[in-house]
C-alpha cells in the first residue's frame, strides 16, 4: 500500500530520471579506486565521459556505470 520510491527517483546529469543499480560511490570512491585526485573524476563527469547521478549538489557514480566505463577503456559506454 505504501509507495516504494516515488520521488526518490534521482535526475541524472541529461536531465532524465535515472535508477542506479547496485551501490553508489562517491567521487573520493572513485578517486582512489583509480589513483587519481577527485578533480579528474569530476572532470570526467562535467565533461560528460563518466556517467552520475545527481543527488541534489551532490554527484554519485553507479558501480555498475563505473565498471562498465572501465571495461570500455576509460570512454563513454554510449560513445
Amino acid at each position: 500500500m505504501s509507495e516504494q520510491g516515488g520521488s526518490a527517483a534521482a535526475r541524472g546529469h541529461d536531465g532524465s530520471e535515472k535508477r542506479p543499480s547496485g551501490r553508489l560511490l562517491t567521487a573520493g570512491d572513485l578517486a582512489e579506486r583509480w589513483q587519481v585526485p577527485t578533480s579528474h573524476v569530476y572532470r570526467l563527469a562535467r565533461g560528460g565521459r563518466l556517467p552520475f547521478v545527481a543527488l541534489g549538489r551532490y554527484k554519485r557514480f553507479s558501480l555498475a556505470a563505473v565498471e562498465e566505463f572501465e571495461a570500455a577503456g576509460g570512454a563513454a559506454a554510449d560513445a
